[in-house]
């Protein structure tokens, strides 16, 4: 499978959650990553909240972003290992569904806006038990969709 930067799989939340779930499934945390917005993106989003450029907000907003990517990373990397804990393995795991859900978010910038965020959840079975992969604030770049790091992996009962 080759993926192009620019699209990634990911024109649709759905595509989304498919070619997450292959990366963890693959154990291909690079092309995971590629999936992470860009500054630029960031900066745009941070407008998109009503964050004025040039404003002291702005400027913590911007700088948190290499928070937020190490963020991502960590916990793609927990939920790598939290599959030791849970005593399963991803190269076995297969996906049941996926399910996309959209929340408002309503902002306090001046004007107040509601900025729409995807939820998707990705539900799956391995070594006879039912897990959630939920990526909780997916959100569109452009023509991509692209995760922030409300990421969460949990066992389900039935």
């Amino acid at each position: 499978m080759i993926f192009a930067s620019n699209t990634f799989c990911q024109r649709t939340p759905d595509e989304f959650g498919a070619t997450a779930f292959f990366c963890f499934q693959h154990n291909k945390m690079d092309s995971l990553f590629k999936m992470i917005p860009t500054l630029a993106e960031t900066s745009s989003f941070a407008r998109e909240l009503g964050i004025a450029e040039g404003t002291e907000a702005y400027s913590a907003f911007v700088k948190k972003y290499p928070l937020v990517i190490k963020s991502i990373r960590d916990k793609c990397y927990q939920i790598e290992a939290d599959s030791l804990f849970y005593k399963f393995s991803w190269a076995r795991a297969q996906r049941d569904r996926i399910e996309v859900t959209v929340k408002t978010m309503h902002t306090n910038s001046s004007p107040a806006k509601d900025v729409q965020f995807t939820v998707v959840n990705i539900y799956f079975n391995s070594a006879g038990q039912k897990f959630l992969l939920q990526f909780g604030d997916l959100h569109r770049y452009g023509n991509v969709w692209k995760s922030g790091n409300n990421i969460s992996l949990t066992i389900k009962y039935d």
